[in-house]
């Protein structure tokens, strides 16, 4: 037989043959085990640590809500304020129990400072400055330095500068000998408000005080910007040499060493790079002598720092001031040189040489280099942006329409791609592509003229005037005081048969630009059509004088003159038409027509000889060149083949018919780019127009004569 049960012990099997459990004495161990561990849990002890716990758990998590990317305000006030309820709690349990708790002061006053930190963070900047208050009140607080300087940084934000000055100072007389990196900062802070209210010289010491203690790559680049200002070359130079000598935050050595850190190396390291590039920008900028030795100072002086990144730039830079001061082949040179010894900068330099040989309208190099730059990196946006431009004008648009894509596929926000495209869409007619490019650049750079001026040109080409005007107004509000967008929202108002709104923006347009001879010959024309012949008159006056070998404004002045009937003034202008213009035939019908008025036959028949001469040599002239054109269609006709004869209208040029637009494709050239050095030296900026400063199409009127 075999059992049914397992064998072992078990203790709810203890009985006794009546089924009763039998007692063990252990039992009263156990309970009393317990207890103990109960009531020990519920010690004052136990209490206060786990309250500390809560309160540090807390502000950790507040802590790593600050410090995190992108940091989280709003939950490291919820932590902060759960420390704060944690530590009330603290200070009620301490006072209840009467115990002596010596650490409960640190952590109010972490409590205090972080909360008032989390505040700071959200803006909330009155209830941070109550927090930091309560923490200068209490003359126990170690670190009062401390809240001075929050409560000065606070006042900078809110552009209280003289406070922030006054907070600094204060915290600076807190300081102990030994908290020197404490006094540099300090320091520093005081010398950016006092430039904030434009003391100066009070910065230029607050600078000097902190690079004397503890010496930083921007403090030094601030101490260059005030001794740029107030003294003289040497003495700027000596900052300069200052800031190189500070020891930087890593070596070049150490980044490619780095492992968990190196990101974060690697942002501190690029930022003391550009402080240092845009401090040798400002000191070779400045010279007494000759603007090459300023450059050639830098040059050398960085090439002895620990900032050889700087050097390659700077040397870049160097290629952009011989640019600035229309040495051209000298800046090819410089990026050549750089570009066969820095592989490193290879593609920045070839950037810059295609940028530079589209600008001496070498295409042939500039597309050479661009490629040089894409083949070394096929996703450099400028290389891309510099590529579409030649090829754009080799009149390839499609081709130069995929390289504007492709650099926006690279660089979304590249304002140079994103205005080249929707240039060639609106060269390829293709308005609504062009809108949609141009539009999505205004939201981009929404103060632009050059861009509110595309979209206008857009809707007029695609028959939206209104649209069109709408976007000029926009313009007016950018420029209002440029002639040439009053000057073409006028003409568009004139082909809108608006008058009333086109007199308006021509007389805007002369109010500013008093020289335009297109602008002066409508308001003339529009005074003698409304019968305002001495208004019309001043206008004619001051276009004949602008243009004094055009006749076609003597005729107009000499017209008023008529309609004014002051006929002695008309016809002493006529005769000087005739002084200009001998063979003018129209002028001519009128100098007979008014002599006869006049009751002067000598003149009348005199100049009668002149009209009727003029008209046999026209005849002639017509006569020769009607057999010429016959004798060439023989010439040149196959057999049986007549040539159909033509008016003498027929045979002017197209570019010679001002008013002929339907086979004439549009000029209109890519933007100019600028390089910002400062900005690793690449393409930076588009610009509208050809180069001369004037983005806007001319308005030709013809006005009968």
């Amino acid at each position: 037989m075999s059992s049914r049960k397992g064998a072992g012990y078990n203790s709810d099997s203890l009985g006794t043959s009546g089924g009763k459990k039998v007692i063990s004495p252990l039992d009263h161990v156990r309970d009393s085990f317990a207890q103990f561990i109960k009531d020990t849990s519920d010690s004052p002890e136990n209490k206060l640590k786990k309250f500390k716990k809560d309160i540090m758990d807390a502000i950790v998590a507040s802590s790593q809500a600050l410090a995190a990317d992108p940091p989280d305000p709003q939950l490291a006030l919820t932590k902060a304020k759960e420390a704060e309820t944690q530590m009330k709690a603290l200070q009620d349990f301490i006072t209840s129990k009467n115990v002596e708790e010596l650490e409960f002061k640190t952590y109010k006053y972490t409590v205090l400072m972080q909360l008032a930190d989390a505040y700071k963070a959200n803006t909330n900047y009155d209830e941070a400055i109550h927090r930091y208050e309560r923490l200068l009140k209490d003359h126990e607080y170690p670190n009062q330095f401390m809240a001075y300087l929050e409560i000065g940084n606070i006042n900078m934000a809110l552009g209280k500068y003289e406070d922030a000055v006054k907070n600094y100072n204060m915290g600076i007389n807190y300081l102990k000998p030994e908290h020197n990196r404490f006094k540099a900062r300090f320091n520093h802070a005081c010398g950016v408000a006092q430039i904030c209210l434009g003391q100066y010289h009070l910065a230029l010491s607050s600078f000097e005080t902190a690079m004397r203690v503890d010496p930083s790559i921007k403090t030094g680049f601030n101490l260059v910007l005030c001794h740029a200002i107030l003294s003289s070359t040497e003495d700027m130079r000596e900052a300069y040499k200052g800031l190189l000598g500070v020891k930087p935050v890593t070596t070049i050595s150490d980044l490619q060493e780095s492992d968990v850190l190196g990101n974060q190396l690697h942002v501190e390291r690029r930022e003391q790079v550009r402080l240092v590039m845009l401090t040798s920008r400002l000191v070779a900028s400045k010279s007494d002598k000759d603007w090459q030795e300023a450059y050639d100072f830098v040059l050398q002086r960085l090439k002895q720092s620990k900032f050889p990144e700087a050097t390659g730039e700077f040397e870049i830079a160097y290629s952009l001031a011989h640019l600035n001061h229309r040495n051209a082949d000298k800046a090819i040179e410089i990026l050549r040189q750089i570009r066969k010894k820095d592989p490193a900068l290879m593609a920045l330099a070839a950037t810059n040489l295609s940028f530079l040989y589209y600008l001496e309208q070498d295409y042939e190099n500039a597309n050479k280099y661009a490629q040089m730059a894409l083949d070394h990196d096929k996703y450099n946006a400028q290389a891309l942006v510099n590529k579409g431009n030649c090829l754009m004008q080799s009149n390839h648009e499609d081709e130069a329409r995929d390289q504007y894509l492709e650099a926006i596929g690279v660089e979304a926000d590249c304002v140079e791609a994103l205005y080249n495209l929707g240039v060639v869409s609106k060269m390829m007619g293709q308005y609504e592509e062009a809108l949609q490019v141009f539009e999505k650049l205004n939201r981009i750079i929404p103060k632009a003229p050059e861009v509110a001026f595309e979209i206008s040109d857009c809707y007029e080409k695609a028959g939206f005037n209104t649209n069109a005007i709408e976007w000029l107004h926009r313009l007016i509000n950018i420029q209002p005081k440029d002639p040439a967008i009053w000057r073409r929202l006028g003409a568009i108002w004139d082909r809108d048969q608006n008058e009333a709104q086109a007199f308006q923006c021509y007389t805007e347009s002369y109010k500013y630009c008093p020289s335009d001879i297109d602008v002066i010959q409508w308001l003339g024309s529009y005074f003698r059509k409304k019968q305002s012949y001495d208004q019309a008159l001043k206008f004619f006056e001051r276009a004949s004088e602008l243009a004094p070998k055009q006749p076609r404004y003597l005729m107009m002045v000499a017209s008023c003159h008529r309609n004014m009937d002051q006929k002695q003034e008309a016809l002493t202008t006529y005769e000087k038409v005739m002084q200009l213009d001998p063979n003018n035939k129209q002028c001519l019908e009128h100098l007979i027509k008014l002599t006869t008025e006049m009751g002067l036959s000598a003149k009348a028949d005199y100049y009668q000889r002149l009209y009727k001469d003029l008209m046999e040599r026209i005849a002639i002239m017509q006569q020769e060149e009607m057999e010429a054109q016959q004798q060439q269609g023989q010439d040149d006709t196959p057999m049986g083949f007549q040539p159909q004869q033509f008016g003498n209208d027929d045979f002017r040029r197209p570019q010679d018919n001002v008013m002929n637009f339907g086979n004439q494709r549009e000029n209109v050239v890519a933007p100019d780019l600028n390089v910002d050095a400062n900005a690793n030296g690449m393409v930076q900026n588009a610009r509208a127009g050809e180069g001369d400063g004037n983005m806007w199409d001319d308005v030709d009127i013809d006005l009968p004569d």
